[in-house]
């Protein structure tokens, strides 16, 4: 399923600068392919109208009638983890901030149904380390994140939304694209599309067997993880 067309129109991603790194670990790995569901013949959006029947009838009556459009949309969070071995990588208490997350409160706005079609995970450390700044938008603003380190491949994830678990504990081997050349980087679509719950919290969890260490000259508290849902979502016109 091709999921992104133009990089620099995503909803969430299309107000950052060019040297953010939520814009560019999507960007910059679009560049060299789009992301594709190797078990599904149609597009996200058509999966989308597929499972209709599984929506409240108000909004499924909004889709036929146009008054809502799908769309590609991916929400991302940005988490520094340092040497921690288990982390949530979206928090309770996070509001939206440019270059950190696109999502309020680790939820998606009430009403909006987005169908879970791709998950995303990547690492890397600051280019440099700021020397006052204790933000993560500071901190990352010129982190490249890349295929995730050894460690977290190592490691597992687990996805819940609400109660519901969407992905259950899971090798993170699955986010290890290396030798593929149809896909994102660190890009995950083996599994059936699922609908994230509205004004729901989205819980992804990265359980780590060992804690990260910098190499030389580097900090290993600034150690970070770009986490990304790929989806398609439901949104008026």
């Amino acid at each position: 399923m091709n999921l992104i067309n133009h990089p620099e129109n995503l909803r969430g991603l299309g107000s950052l600068s060019a040297n953010n790194p939520a814009r560019s670990a999507v960007v910059n790995a679009a560049r060299a392919k789009t992301g594709v569901i190797s078990t599904r013949e149609a597009t996200g959006k058509a999966m989308y109208e597929q499972m209709l029947h599984y929506l409240p009838e108000d909004i499924q009556t909004a889709i036929s009638v146009g008054q809502l459009q799908l769309v590609d949309e991916v929400f991302y969070s940005i988490k520094r983890i340092g040497t921690l071995t288990d982390v949530e990588l979206m928090a309770a208490a996070d509001d939206k901030i440019e270059g950190v997350t696109n999502v309020d409160r680790r939820k998606i706005e009430a009403n909006k149904w987005s169908l879970l079609c791709g998950i995303q995970l990547l690492s890397g450390l600051p280019a440099t380390a700021t020397a006052s700044a204790d933000t993560d938008k500071e901190k990352f603003s010129s982190a490249a994140f890349d295929l995730c380190d050894f460690r977290i491949l190592n490691g597992e994830f687990e996805l819940k939304v609400g109660s519901r678990v969407i992905v259950p504990n899971i090798s993170c081997a699955v986010f290890d694209t290396r030798g593929r050349h149809n896909t994102l980087t660190g890009l995950w679509e083996e599994f059936d599309p699922q609908f994230i719950t509205p004004n729901t919290e989205i819980i992804p969890r990265l359980k780590l067997s060992a804690a990260y260490e910098a190499p030389a000259g580097s900090n290993s508290a600034n150690f970070g993880v770009f986490f990304a849902m790929h989806c398609v979502s439901a949104v008026r016109n």
